[in-house]
């Protein structure tokens, strides 16, 4: 038989636990009841997060397509003149990184200008050779790294007086490494001495973009057709019964502004 402090320890260690309980228990609805006050709010945070997920999704692929087409339409200009990216992108890629790396200029921006120096000078060693000074005359002038591609493969191309207006003087029939050499001369820096490190943080989110748009690329390939027959079915069902179509959209809308 149990004496009277085993007894006495017994019964508040009951009333302990009771006590526990109920503060759980208070607990419990209190948070029950905070919920029920911000239960807009948090399904508001809700939606923002998910929207934003999805928003960071949609970036990711077009940033992926964008980079894929890029790329096709680089590796068309360079079949042109006999060679393809596949034979040349280990050089290009090498070439494109140190500079997006120390300038403003970022991959894509650079793949478009080597795609205009190919096409205008018709010679891919000429372009790679002209994708640096064009970078430095872009960055010295402040110009659209694309115009001033064009303007790099017109004065390697021939046209060596095209440059005069921006100081610099070539002579006619000089040669595209003299033009090279001389921008080099009067701009040998420029894009490095420009680098903005807010500009260079945002081609490196686009860097991150991409990687995550390679990885859901596929699934997205995959997935279009049936939500395309998914939205076909969806129209045809809504012509076909347009008056509870109309109905079932003024209910949605009512539950979404709840």
């Amino acid at each position: 038989m149990a004496d009277a402090s085993t007894v006495s320890v017994l019964i508040q260690a009951r009333d302990n636990a009771s006590q526990a309980l109920k503060n759980v228990e208070g607990n419990m609805k209190s948070l029950g009841a905070s919920f029920e006050r911000h239960r807009r709010a948090i399904g508001l945070a809700a939606t923002a997060i998910g929207a934003a997920v999805t928003g960071i999704a949609v970036l990711s692929v077009k940033s992926s397509l964008d980079q894929q087409i890029g790329i096709s339409q680089l590796d068309a200009a360079l079949k042109n003149v006999n060679t393809s990216y596949a034979a040349q992108e280990a050089t290009i890629e090498k070439v494109i990184a140190a500079q997006q790396n120390k300038t403003n200029f970022g991959d894509e921006e650079q793949r478009k200008a080597l795609r205009e120096l190919i096409l205008v000078s018709g010679s891919y060693t000429d372009a790679m050779a002209a994708l640096i000074p064009t970078i430095e005359l872009a960055a010295g002038k402040n110009m659209d790294l694309s115009a001033a591609a064009t303007l790099v493969a017109r004065a390697i191309s021939g046209e060596e007086t095209a440059l005069g207006r921006y100081g610099i003087q070539v002579e006619k029939g000089a040669g595209a490494t003299a033009v090279l050499t001389a921008i080099m001369e009067s701009f040998g820096g420029q894009a490095e001495a420009a680098a903005d490190p807010t500009t260079q943080l945002k081609n490196r989110m686009g860097d991150l973009f991409q990687v995550l748009g390679d990885a859901l690329l596929p699934i997205i390939e995959k997935l279009v057709p049936m939500i395309e027959g998914l939205v076909k079915k969806i129209i045809d069902w809504a012509e076909a019964h347009p008056n509870l179509a109309r109905v079932l959209g003024i209910v949605v809308a009512a539950l979404g502004a709840a």
